[in-house]
């Protein structure tokens, strides 16, 4: 994974205002991306702006993306960056879910 997409993904979301920005890495898992990054937002209108920031600089700095899940409605935007899949949620949706408990769990069962 290159440090400099996951650095300029932070530095996006902390810079608009995003809450509780987490890496988690997920390499260690059998999936097709290297790591995972979720941040909170305080509605769906704040995660909508988020994603829409995040997306322009990723398209300026001449990153691909790959996908872009949930925007009409603002609650968890997924966006993929290939190596690096962004959650960005409201807090209701990240508490219900908890993403970094489930990912931070070692594969196979294993704690």
């Amino acid at each position: 994974m290159e440090e400099a997409l996951l650095q300029l993904v932070v530095k996006v979301l902390e810079g608009n205002k995003s809450e509780n920005v987490v890496f988690l890495d997920t390499s260690l898992f059998p999936t097709i991306f290297d790591g995972m990054v979720v941040a909170s937002a305080d509605n769906p209108r704040h995660s909508q702006a988020l994603s829409r920031h995040l997306i322009k600089e990723l398209k300026d700095n001449k990153y691909q993306i790959i996908g872009v899940e949930g925007e009409s409605e603002g609650n968890w935007i997924l966006v993929d960056i290939g190596d690096i899949v962004v959650h960005i949620m409201v807090d209701e949706m990240r508490e219900q879910y908890s993403l970094e408990d489930l990912w931070r769990k070692k594969p196979d069962s294993q704690s």
